[in-house]
């Protein structure tokens, strides 16, 4: 906050202006080998209204000094009530090479929930290093603050002054959050030196957001509180705000002036469009790199710059189209004591060229504005046609190929309006006729602005979805760096690095290279480890053009597993922390199944010593032999004696164990309400465990899929979701041995033929017309049951018309070996499929018959299970 006393203290107008000359030139000439600055940014995260804003003012200040910045996005300090699990991205903050970085620019909301000693003691690891900090965070370091005091004075005043509200409303934002806490504070102190009525009860508590603004309306409303401005602490509570209101008949701003607070561009947009106070969140960004580069030159910089936050007045607070509002005159050498045309046009341009000088961010050029004014004048005084409009569309073209806020830039009407209080008759006709046609030029640019940037959002949207399904079905780091490699440079991403810890020590000192892009290309990583804080192996490198980094912490919940690098990608800051989710979960599966295939392959070669030791141990074998004979009648009475009798339907199995006993299973019932449900499954490995888990699953399954029907809105199909909670909760101890199972589940409506189904990472069932043609495999849309309770298993649909099959079948199909240990193939199972058949008996007998004569002189390598189902 601004103090007049305060020496330290400057309002940032024209300082950095003025410094950045003698910066640019001393940086840019500097020695080669000293060139090149690495500056860290430690932010909470890169998304959301502030910090997605201020990230680019930021990448912006460091590439015009050609430096380097490095952010790392990795969450308030110790804890977040929005986020019980954001301390886990805290640890990125330790990997920092400190030998490498120049300065480093600290958000002030690191600490909005620990007290300054934490702070304290946390940035004490960068003593030395020159540092500036977003707001005030630590006495002694220099910060960047907006004038949020002069911000709320000026819109009170105006409320007051200008309109004679008398009873306030205000509605805060999240406590402990410090923006929020001063603006309340603010609120207080000047509702008071104003004397407006503003109590306790018309102060509510909010989150920032607009379903907390409706929220804070509605219990206004209730509590019967009057009042006839309300105040917000920012735009998105002002939106949802003066929804409620408009909802229960309350007209804004005929009957509520309402205001917020930020100056989004959604602002300008909506109706009534929004006063507020417009926060400069790019240029803190900005600024802040330009002070830390002057801070490590060496030069002096003040303690506190404050970056003016300036009122926007618009139609909420109940100004409309009023010169008095739009324009300050007093800024501007408005003189409309001239009489002659050319006097006129001069100081027309004189006060067009100062107006764009104080308050636009694209300047045209002088000579632009001087055409503009001139083409007015000749129209309306000398009767010339098309030449205001063609002159004020360049104008347009120029703020929409800026970016700029296109509306803002009515206001040049307002100041030409100022020069036709002399007009009277036909001119002031053909005056009002031009401002009319020029405010619809505006209005119409404005809405083609918003309709490209609605729809370049909907297709980065489709983009991110696309790129976030493909990672989530990636359950292997192969297939997790194909899909990312064919993703990210859709996105614009073409230069990214991901590392997984080296989990032997608690700091996480090491990390080894997973995969990289590398100018939209995989790379192949160096297969060792390198310290973590070097971020990428063999460190950060300055090239011929400085470069901006994200790192991105990866974890999945308490569990820590790396970390990724993005460079040089879009400046949509959302971007990053979805994709880092993604990857984050993607990690979590595949790292799990690595460890099940791991087990799986021990296990594999456990059995192959079990074989050898039957051999030695023939009596015992036999022994063993009579026990598995007996459990093979009993794992045999799990199966069903028969296929449902079905009219219209057809189905039959085939199952084979390749040993006494089987880890495959299938099975088929009706349902209460008459659908059919039909199960196959393989359990992973060959043995006994194998067929006591596929006991155990099948059971589980039989029982829950009955249990779950007799609820009046129970789906039999979530007996997969409860059978894998129960294996992962009962029977993964770190005794136990990791097992899970794939498996299909359908569940089939008999009078229309509506398949309702899971496919738990199976092998792919086929869908058969008669004639013989494969329609479509059906995709697993989950992966196997028992690998983490944190799984989704989506249920698809399809229907199964007359005359088609489905045909399930488990991988000792395609797997089968002959004596030369030649597999079946799946082409040889679809040759066999894409055949014409009558039967759904005929279909198993073709494949049984097929398989018996591939494997007739070979040991039966694994269990053999099918299932046909036809609908006539």
């Amino acid at each position: 906050m601004q103090n007049a006393e305060n020496h330290d203290t400057i309002i940032l107008q024209g300082m950095l202006s003025r410094l950045k000359p003698a910066l640019f030139h001393g940086f840019l000439y500097m020695p080669e080998s000293l060139r090149r600055k690495n500056i860290c940014l430690f932010l909470e995260g890169i998304a959301g209204l502030y910090y997605s804003n201020m990230w680019p003012g930021a990448v912006d200040g460091a590439k015009e000094h050609g430096c380097n910045l490095i952010c790392y996005a990795g969450g308030a300090l110790r804890m977040s009530p929005q986020n019980p699990y954001e301390v886990q991205r805290n640890i990125i903050y330790n990997f920092i090479d400190k030998k490498k970085i120049d300065g480093l620019i600290v958000s002030g909301t690191l600490k909005n929930f620990i007290s300054d000693r934490e702070f304290a003691l946390f940035m004490e690891q960068f003593q030395g290093f020159p540092i500036v900090t977003l707001i005030p965070a630590l006495e002694n370091i220099p910060s960047i603050l907006i004038d949020n005091a002069s911000g709320m004075r000026s819109l009170i005043s105006h409320l007051t002054l200008d309109h004679g509200y008398r009873k306030f409303g205000f509605i805060g934002g999240p406590k402990g959050n410090l923006d929020a806490d001063q603006r309340l504070e603010l609120f207080r102190k000047y509702t008071l030196e104003y004397g407006l009525e503003s109590s306790d009860e018309l102060i509510v508590a909010g989150d920032f957001s607009r379903g907390g603004g409706y929220k804070a309306v509605r219990e206004l409303l209730n509590k019967r509180c009057e009042f006839d401005a309300l105040i917000t602490a920012n735009d998105e509570t002002a939106l949802g705000a003066i929804a409620a209101l408009q909802e229960n008949g309350i007209g804004v701003p005929e009957d509520v002036a309402v205001t917020g607070f930020d100056g989004i561009e959604e602002g300008e947009l909506v109706t009534p469009p929004l006063t507020t106070i417009k926060q400069p969140i790019y240029e803190i960004g900005k600024s802040a790199v330009e002070l830390l580069i002057a801070k490590i030159r060496g030069e002096e910089v003040p303690l506190r710059t404050v970056l003016s936050a300036p009122l926007v007045i618009r139609q909420s607070c109940g100004c409309f189209i009023n010169p008095e509002h739009s324009i300050d005159k007093c800024k501007l050498p408005i003189d409309l004591s001239a009489t002659d045309t050319n006097s006129l046009k001069k100081e027309l341009t004189k006060a067009l060229v100062c107006f764009v000088k104080q308050e636009m961010p694209v300047q045209p050029s002088d000579e632009d504005l001087q055409e503009l004014a001139s083409a007015f004048f000749d129209e309306v005084e000398n009767g010339q046609t098309a030449l205001f409009l063609p002159a004020l569309n360049s104008i347009v073209r120029a703020a929409v190929f800026a970016d700029d806020y296109v509306l803002q830039w009515q206001k040049i009407l307002v100041i030409i309006r100022n020069f036709t209080h002399g007009f009277n008759g036909e001119k002031s006709e053909k005056a009002d006729e031009l401002l009319h046609e020029g405010y619809n030029l505006f209005s119409e640019a404005a809405v083609r602005v918003q309709a490209h940037k609605r729809l370049q959002e909907e297709q980065k949207a489709a983009l991110m979805r696309s790129a976030g399904h493909s990672i989530a079905n990636s359950f292997d780091i192969p297939n997790l760096s194909q899909a990312v490699s064919q993703v990210f440079p859709n996105i614009g991403i073409y230069d990214f690095y991901l590392s997984l810890y080296d989990k032997s020590t608690k700091e996480f000192l090491s990390s080894k290279p997973v995969f990289s892009l590398q100018r939209g290309k995989k790379s192949l990583s160096p297969d060792k480890f390198f310290p973590t804080n070097e971020l990428i192996p063999g460190g950060i490198k300055s090239g011929a053009d400085p470069f901006q980094m994200v790192v991105q912490p990866l974890y999945f919940k308490n569990e820590q597993l790396g970390i990724a690098v993005f460079k040089n990608g879009p400046r949509q800051g959302y971007i990053y922390e979805i994709l880092s989710e993604h990857l984050s979960g993607a990690l979590q599966g595949a790292l799990l199944m690595k460890k099940v295939q791991e087990q799986a392959l021990t296990l594999e070669q456990q059995n192959l010593q079990l074989q050898k030791l039957r051999q030695q141990e023939k009596a015992y074998l036999e022994a063993v032999k009579r026990e598995l004979e007996m459990g093979r009648n009993i794992q045999a009475s799990f199966l069903p004696e028969k296929m449902p009798d079905t009219p219209g339907w057809e189905s039959c199995a085939l199952f084979t164990p390749a040993r006494e006993v089987s880890g495959d299973f299938y099975d088929a019932f009706l349902l209460n309400d008459g659908r059919a449900a039909f199960v196959i499954a393989d359990v992973s490995g060959k043995d006994v465990a194998a067929a006591l888990f596929m006991s155990l699953i099948r059971s589980l399954m039989r029982a829950f899929s009955e249990q779950t029907h007799r609820g009046e809105q129970s789906d039999p199909l979530n007996a997969i979701k409860m059978t894998n909670r129960y294996i992962v909760n009962h029977h993964h101890t770190g005794n136990s041995r990791f097992m899970y199972a794939t498996m299909f589940f359908a569940v089939a409506d008999l009078e229309n033929g509506e398949i309702t189904y899971i496919n738990a990472g199976h092998n792919p069932p086929a869908l058969l017309r008669s004639e013989g043609k494969i329609v479509r495999w059906l995709e697993p849309t989950g992966p196997a049951v028992g690998i983490t309770e944190e799984i989704e298993f989506r249920k698809e649909k399809m229907e199964l018309d007359h005359g088609e099959m489905l045909v399930l079948y488990t991988d000792g199909v395609i797997e089968a070996k002959n004596d030369k240990s030649e597999f079946f193939t799946k082409k040889r199972f679809t040759d066999l499929l894409e055949k014409p058949y009558s039967s759904a008996q005929e279909m198993v007998d073709r494949v049984r018959d097929a398989l018996k004569e591939h494997g007739a002189a070979a040991v039966p390598y694994d269990d053999v299970t099918m299932m046909s189902i036809l609908r006539k």
